[in-house]
């Protein structure tokens, strides 16, 4: 029986197939034409890496010719982590001195053979083996689309601390998918900033390497081991749009995440998400001029805060909002405070995927 591809090669008309046949022919068309890399950056959490790496293997990631699994240690003891992935056929391990999660994810995507960069973080773990493919095949539907993230969801709920955050949304984007149209975005968001918070997500990410090669890797300011510990997916979001490129949100491709367990975890945890939320609208007004988010933040941030609590649309209990208003007031003073050290350069520029890095 053949499968009939539209002149376009992007699309199948399976229809006539059994549905448990469908998917698996989908996977099929849609990453015969290119090899997926997965990165995932890790500094001192062997036992959380191995559960996501044994969730890899269970779900049969590790042996397929179209997939390679990258394990980059950042800065950690580096012969734990690396006896670990020995233990697993097909993981590449690699080592980071510099610390910096996103210099660790930069030098993942050089070293990485494949023309779609998937990014997980080592705290997830995932549950179906037809992930990576979903989000890989959206960039055959879309030719213009430059970035695709996916649901993380709770892997479980047991303690006040995890029940709270996932009950206040966690690190999901929503239960829909939604495709972010740059033409529309750009219209719609003439006067207030990007909706990046509501498309961009770290923790689980497709990023074609074609994208990188016109916008640039990610900076080392951001994000765990950087002056700035939150707001690295925002900032290379918001240069693919910037580029022209758009964007798709798949509620479907989803992982689970290990939330904090205590709250006085969580509550340091949402500080550094406002110190993050505020300090990168002003390194957006910094560096590009963009007046959109300023005003969010030098105080917006905290209006909008104490305005959705009051209003109940914010399930968080108070001290949990109060703490996110202080990493906003924090946020901002950091980035600008950042600038004034001799050595800010370093964390300020972009690097470029044609850069050479041992």
């Amino acid at each position: 029986m053949k499968i009939a591809i539209m002149e376009c090669g992007c699309h199948a008309n399976v229809a006539g197939y059994p549905s448990f046949l469908q998917n698996k022919i989908m996977n099929k068309i849609y990453t015969e034409q290119a090899k997926i890399s997965l990165i995932i950056p890790t500094r001192k959490r062997v036992e959380m890496l191995q559960n996501l790496l044994d969730s890899l293997r269970e779900h049969k990631w590790l042996m397929r010719d179209d997939v390679e699994v990258l394990v980059v240690d950042n800065a950690s003891d580096k012969s734990t982590a690396r006896d670990l992935c020995s233990c697993y056929n097909s993981v590449k391990y690699l080592y980071v001195a510099e610390p910096g999660q996103r210099n660790a994810l930069n030098y993942g995507i050089r070293k990485a053979s494949g023309e779609l960069l998937a990014f997980v973080d080592d705290d997830v773990v995932v549950i179906s083996e037809d992930w990576l493919y979903r989000m890989a095949k959206h960039f055959s539907e879309h030719s213009n689309l430059g970035y695709v993230s996916g649901n993380v969801k709770a892997l479980e709920t047991a303690s006040r601390a995890q029940e709270i955050w996932e009950k206040g949304g966690g690190l999901s984007k929503g239960q829909t998918s939604v495709y972010w149209s740059n033409k529309e975005v750009v219209n719609n968001y003439r006067w207030r900033p990007l909706p990046l918070a509501r498309i961009c997500v770290g923790a689980n990410s497709m990023i074609p390497r074609s994208v990188f090669r016109k916008v640039g890797l990610f900076i080392p300011l951001f994000d765990p081991g950087a002056p700035i510990p939150h707001g690295g997916s925002l900032e290379m979001g918001y240069r693919i749009i910037k580029a022209g490129y758009d964007l798709f949100y798949d509620s479907e491709a989803i992982v689970l995440h290990h939330h904090p367990t205590t709250e006085s975890e969580l509550q340091k945890k949402l500080f550094i998400y406002g110190v993050g939320d505020t300090a990168i609208q002003a390194y957006f007004f910094w560096r590009y001029r963009d007046y959109r988010g300023i005003w969010w933040a030098l105080g917006g941030y905290q209006f909008y805060r104490i305005y959705s609590y009051v209003m109940g649309q914010y399930n968080f209990p108070f001290l949990y909002v109060f703490w996110q208003m202080i990493g906003g007031c924090y946020g901002t003073f950091l980035l600008f405070f950042r600038l004034a050290y001799k050595d800010s350069a370093k964390f300020f520029k972009i690097p470029l995927l044609s850069e050479i890095q041992d």
